[in-house]
């Protein structure tokens, strides 16, 4: 019965994941000012901060599907059916 109620809401937690992933890129560069006030960072850190934006989005997603959406099993699964 878990099972079930847990597919039932899957697509409604990828929703809510996918949601927070968009917010904390939308408000990066106000996650790097308050980082920048509290760790006292140079201009040029702030920049490299700012820039560090898409790469850190890549790895977030990369880590998604990998790990999370299990696309590393299925790799694998393809390797061993071929």
């Amino acid at each position: 019965a878990a099972v079930e109620a847990f597919q039932s809401i899957r697509p409604f937690l990828i929703l809510w994941r996918m949601l927070l992933l968009i917010k904390f890129i939308g408000f990066w560069r106000h996650w790097v000012k308050r980082f920048s006030d509290w760790a006292a960072l140079s201009p040029e850190d702030q920049e490299y901060l700012l820039r560090f934006r898409w790469r850190c989005f890549g790895l977030l997603i990369l880590f998604d599907v990998l790990v999370i959406q299990n696309g590393l099993g299925w790799l694998i699964n393809l390797g061993w059916q071929s």
